[in-house]
């Protein structure tokens, strides 16, 4: 967890005001957002997720607020793995939008109603003759206006922009200090809770005889031709799937699984005893906990399925095993997204990676487990990355 989020008003002129967020001290990179009263997203002039010298994010938000009635916004900051957030809520004073009000101005009167009027000429021509040049020099006159009002708003922004990195940078190395105190401060008690990434691999003995493993069990793709494997009781003999050689009965585990242009596959976790043989259903009740994509279309495989409307396409896998707390849920990798958690049940055996590869196009590629680290730290609770934070 980072520091509390720290709103300030850094600029306000003619309309509108600007805001900043700053926080440090996160790890993995948050989710950051402005939001409104009623929970509505602000959309942000600019973010910035730098990671400092320890390798912890420093946070800097920016939003341009032109709304007058908006007298209250939000800074949120969301560790997305441990279901955490920081948010902190600043009023904006009706004073600064009173000064922010665009000041009016009287047009010129340029006609001049002593001007002689020469005989036997139309009026029209009168009113053209006279408002023709006005017009023109108005028009010169708003350009004009309008050129230096532009040009003293870029002067302080610059101006700003260049305070604002001085504050940032000061800001950037007091955090640093301050969470490397408290990081030592934690290390000890965040290491009895690790999430560690599980190295898994495919188990030939459990594969379908059109699936065709890689040699480092990593990889499985599906061929036109039926290989010939003795029929043990483990293999599946029906349905095109596989099971992972690692078996869990206890604590945190996480793979990722590469599903790039692969148009038919499921992916999840299994009980050590569920039936491989025919063509049981892959629900729950018959110890499979999974997700698939089929015919174009995510789903859930329960009684009955449930629709996933995924934004977009899939590339990359993660599934989530909390023993302890019954937890299975799916994550997109690329954007850090929940996809689905099935209900929570009571593990009593064995739990194992299930794999099924529909299509021929494409093989279905089982992600290496990081090395050089222990593992990602998660609160004792489990992984309920997926529920609504306050």
């Amino acid at each position: 967890m980072g520091s509390d989020p720290f709103i300030k008003i850094i600029g306000y002129e003619y309309g509108w005001i600007q805001l900043e967020c700053t926080s440090a001290g996160w790890y993995p990179q948050p989710w950051v957002e402005w939001r409104n009263l009623v929970e509505e997203t602000i959309p942000s002039l600019e973010e910035s997720l730098a990671p400092s010298e320890d390798g912890l994010f420093v946070v800097t938000l920016s939003v341009i607020i032109t709304d007058p009635t908006v007298v209250s916004v939000f800074c949120s900051i969301q560790n997305l793995l441990l279901s955490q957030e920081l948010l902190t809520m600043m009023s904006i004073p009706e004073t600064v939008w009173v000064s922010t009000s665009m000041p009016s101005e009287s047009p010129s009167e340029f006609l001049d109603p002593t001007t002689p009027v020469p005989e036997k000429v139309s009026t029209w021509m009168i009113i053209l003759t006279v408002a023709l040049p006005a017009l023109g020099l108005f028009i010169a006159f708003s350009i004009y206006f309008m050129w230096k009002q532009h040009k003293r708003k870029k002067t302080l922004f610059i101006e700003k922009e260049i305070e604002c990195e001085e504050k940032e940078r000061e800001f950037d190395k007091k955090g640093q200090e301050h969470t490397g105190k408290e990081r030592e401060c934690n290390l000890t008690g965040w290491r009895r809770t690790q999430l560690h990434a599980a190295d898994v691999t495919l188990d030939r003995n459990t594969a379908h005889p059109e699936l065709y493993l890689s040699s480092d069990l990593r990889s499985v793709m599906r061929g036109d031709t039926r290989q010939d494997l003795p029929d043990n009781p483990e293999r599946f003999d029906c349905r095109p799937c596989v099971l992972g050689r690692e078996s869990f009965t206890s604590g945190r585990h996480y793979w990722e699984v590469e599903v790039a242009d692969v148009m038919v596959w499921a992916l999840g976790v299994c009980s050590e005893n569920s039936e491989r043989k025919g063509e049981a259903l892959l629900i729950p009740q018959n110890g499979f906990w999974v997700i698939e994509l089929f015919g174009g279309r995510y789903q859930a495989l329960t009684s009955p399925d449930i629709l996933l409307p995924l934004p977009e396409h899939l590339d990359r896998v993660g599934i989530f095993l909390d023993y302890e707390a019954g937890d299975v849920s799916f994550y997109n990798m690329i954007d850090r997204s929940h996809i689905y958690t099935c209900p929570r049940t009571s593990f009593s055996g064995p739990i194992r990676p299930f794999f099924r590869l529909g299509s021929d196009d494409n093989p279905l590629v089982i992600c290496p487990a990081f090395t050089g680290a222990e593992g990602v730290t998660v609160p004792k609770s489990g992984l309920i990355l997926y529920r609504k934070l306050h």
